[in-house]
Parts: C-alpha cells; structure tokens; sequence
C-alpha cells in the first residue's frame, strides 16, 4: 500500500523583473508545454532596443563612409576600426536588451495543471519570484514498502499491476527504482511509475 505522487511538481518562477501585465490563468487549469503563464512589461525594453537599431544604422553608415574614406587615404584606418568596434559593441548590447526581453514572458516549461498561483494581474515582481506551481499527473508514481525476505522478486522495468479502490480495473505499470539500502524495518522502498493520460487518478490516492 502507498500514496500516488506527481510525476513532476514544480514551482515556476519570474527570470524578469517587473509589473504583471497579462495573467489569464486560474488554479485548476491545465497548460501544455511552452504555454505563456504570465507577461511582464517590456515597453521600456522595447524603446531600448528601437533606440539602439537607430544608433546602429548610423554606426554601420558611419563605417560605410570611413571605410570608403580610408581605401582613398582621406580618413585614418583607425576611425575605421573604432566604428567597427562600435558596431561589435552594439550587437553584444542588442542580444543582451534581447534577452532581457525574452524574460517578460513567463511559460510552462512542461504540461500539466496550475495547482498554486503566486502572483496576480498587477502584481511588481522581481527575478527569481515564483509565479506559479505546476503539477504533472499524467504520470504517477507509487512507492510502496517491500520486505527483505521478498525484495528479490522485484526488478527494475519489470512490469506489475497496480489497483486503487476507486478504480475498479487493474493499472499497468512498471518499476523504476529499488532502494538499496532497507529502512529501520527491514522495507524496501519501490517505486512504480503508471501512466495516467486521462487523469482519472489522482496525487494522494491510494494504491
């Protein structure tokens, strides 16, 4: 006899800082994987980047100019080159304005149902806040104690039967894990996974 347990359970936190903006979800419904949680405000980010594709068009004219300039002996290589370095340095600022952009956005990084949420529309938050918890069960686990004397008729990936009261049909299932060490008892801890895709099981069932 044992508890069924998620598959996964996660809590999902913010990477970005700053005001919840869009929130559409609920405890209780369910996400797929890559499905937007939350958006936060990225107006400022958004003027940094057009900001810094303005200076770049200019820096790449600038270098077009220099260069031409140069190849007649009218202008020094090396403001030639300190456009080029500009331009380099540019292009490491857009990435990083880019990924700080990727930030707002917060998504599921796996299927499965909002079963704690944290923050709300509105809500000012910073890196590393959690936002959500998600919870997989279309995968269960089930640990169950085994004696010593009959520890050895287990194996891992041996495929086994398990039954819950309230479901009255026999659940494929299949071992994963064997404890190797034995508990103050003399059990054995194993763990069965089953698959449960239509979510008819529940986490904290008995099986």
């Amino acid at each position: 006899l044992g508890s069924f347990e998620p598959n996964r359970q996660n809590i999902i936190s913010s990477e970005g800082n700053g005001r919840v903006i869009s929130m559409n979800l609920a405890e209780g419904d369910r996400v797929g994987v890559g499905s937007i949680i939350a958006k936060l405000d990225d107006e400022l980010i958004k003027l940094q980047i057009e900001s810094l594709e303005v200076s770049m068009e200019g820096q790449e004219k600038d270098e077009e100019r220099y260069s031409s300039l140069t190849n007649q002996n009218a202008a020094p290589a090396v403001q030639a080159e300190k456009t080029q370095l500009g331009i380099k340095a540019s292009k490491v600022q857009m990435k990083q304005l880019k990924k700080q952009l990727s930030t707002t956005i917060v998504k599921a990084p796996f299927s499965g149902v909002i079963t704690k949420k944290m923050v709300d529309l509105g809500s000012v938050i910073e890196a590393g806040s959690p936002v959500v918890e998600i919870t997989d069960i279309a995968k269960l686990k089930l640990t169950v104690n085994v004696p010593e004397r009959d520890i050895y008729r287990f194996k891992v990936n041996q495929p086994i039967v398990v039954s819950s009261e309230l479901i009255k049909k026999s659940i494929n299932g299949k071992i994963t894990q064997i404890a190797v060490q034995a508990d103050k008892s003399h059990n054995f801890k194993v763990h069965i996974t089953i698959d449960n895709p239509s979510n008819n099981l529940r986490a904290g069932m008995y099986g």
